[in-house]
């Protein structure tokens, strides 16, 4: 299909008029590739916010669901420390671990995601050791 532009339309200039000399054509022909280029650029650019919103909308709720798990875990290792860790250096032994294993960049990497980002037992089973831990310790100071 071909579309026929108007001598307004056409912003480049008709190829079958005489050009003013090499240099001229030179400059316009940079200039296009210059701007067919920015335009490029700015549509993949475009699609990719696109597909990034679409992905966060996606994946917010189950991140921030992981993200209060977390929260809590650590929460009540930390009170625990506070409360009992003179007494008991293996809460905050636990609790540097803890610290270590569920960090944010640790537990939503890849290793714990499939493709369709659905969670491994990986995931699950980390989370359920440092829970029960968490259990123990309220099961020993309750």
């Amino acid at each position: 299909m071909t579309v026929e532009m108007t001598d307004e339309e056409n912003i480049w200039g008709s190829d079958n008029e005489a050009s003013t000399g090499p240099q001229e054509s030179l400059e316009v022909k940079k200039l296009q590739q210059i701007h067919s280029k920015r335009g490029y650029l700015d549509g993949i650019s475009s699609a990719k916010e696109e597909n990034l919103q679409a992905g966060f909308d996606d994946t917010f709720p189950l991140g921030a669901k992981y993200g209060f798990q977390i929260g809590e875990i650590v929460g009540k290792l930390r009170l625990f420390t506070t409360l009992y860790g003179n007494a008991d250096p293996q809460v905050a032994a636990d609790l540097k671990q803890a610290q270590d294993e569920l960090r944010i960049n640790r537990v939503l990497s890849a290793r714990h995601f499939d493709e369709e980002l659905q969670p491994l037992d990986s995931l699950k089973v980390l989370l359920s050791k440092w829970q029960a831990r968490v259990l123990d310790y309220e099961g020993k100071y309750s």
